[in-house]
């Protein structure tokens, strides 16, 4: 498969949107999708994910121009990868919020190759630091995100609590 990479403009976004509907399932939840308002408590995605992450998304680029990246093949957009720049104290590092590729495009090497352009686009601002979330049960991205060169290094635990409000 013959596919290009480069920045996401407005213009993408509603590709992105519908290839974040056609891949994200309760397998991709992370905790930052629950607290997002992405996905419920137990991990449900919720009606209204894929607008959420295209209202993101023009925050994410005003912060940093190439914190998206999306792949294309023959002019249609079959993958992106979504991150941005944060420090809460420790010095600046990457996040990789969202990679999403489309089922029938995999094995091509559309991931690595968005993995690659944003973690460049971090290492252009000097921030060599990148971390990423997988859902649990989202084992085929953990060996991927494996073979890349990341490695584990929490679990995020939860707990609903009763309320009285």
């Amino acid at each position: 498969m013959d596919f290009s990479v480069r920045p996401a403009q407005p213009a993408d976004f509603d590709a992105i949107g519908a290839i974040f509907e056609a891949v994200f399932d309760a397998a991709y939840v992370s905790h930052s999708e629950i607290q997002e308002g992405r996905a419920n408590a137990e991990g449900k995605p919720s009606a209204t994910a894929c607008q959420l992450l295209i209202a993101e998304l023009p925050r994410l680029l005003a912060a940093f121009p190439q914190a998206v990246w999306i792949a294309e093949e023959d002019s249609r957009v079959v993958g992106f990868v979504a991150g941005q720049i944060d420090n809460r104290g420790g010095g600046d590092y990457g996040v990789i919020n969202d990679l999403c590729i489309l089922p029938e495009c995999r094995g091509f090497g559309i991931g690595r190759a968005l993995v690659n352009a944003v973690s460049g686009a971090f290492v252009a601002r000097g921030v060599g630091l990148v971390f990423l979330e997988s859902g649990l049960q989202n084992h085929t991205a953990h060996e991927f995100f494996t073979r890349l060169g990341f490695a584990p290094i929490s679990m995020v635990f939860r707990k609903t609590c009763e309320t009285t409000a």
